[in-house]
């Protein structure tokens, strides 16, 4: 037997945090899908003691809230393991990357 396709009915509750951009956030109370999550990421360079220069790549689960079109990120460890792969599955078949800012995650 071959599963054609995979219902996935799953929601988080977030606040809008505007954490991404460290803007002023409108606070509503969002049922989040699973197809209202992508990924964004923040680039930081940095010398080690050595004086080399390092660069670290974080990955952030975010959204964009409907009434202020901020983005807010989600605390990794509030999505289930398998919600994670399927978006990260989607967002390489979408080849889809945002940029963060260096504002500091945020929990929902």
């Amino acid at each position: 037997m071959n599963l054609l396709e995979e219902n996935i009915d799953w929601t988080i509750k977030c606040s809008c945090l505007a954490n991404k951009s460290g803007e002023q956030a409108c606070n509503a109370l969002l049922e989040v899908g699973i197809e209202d999550i992508y990924l964004s990421y923040r680039v930081r360079t940095r010398k080690d003691k050595s004086g080399k220069v390092k660069t670290d790549i974080k990955f952030y689960y975010t959204f964009m809230c409907p009434c202020c079109k901020e983005e807010t990120f989600i605390k990794e460890e509030d999505l289930p393991l398998s919600i994670k792969k399927i978006i990260l599955i989607v967002e390489k078949e979408k080849g889809r990357r945002k940029i963060a800012s260096g504002k500091k995650h945020i929990n929902c």
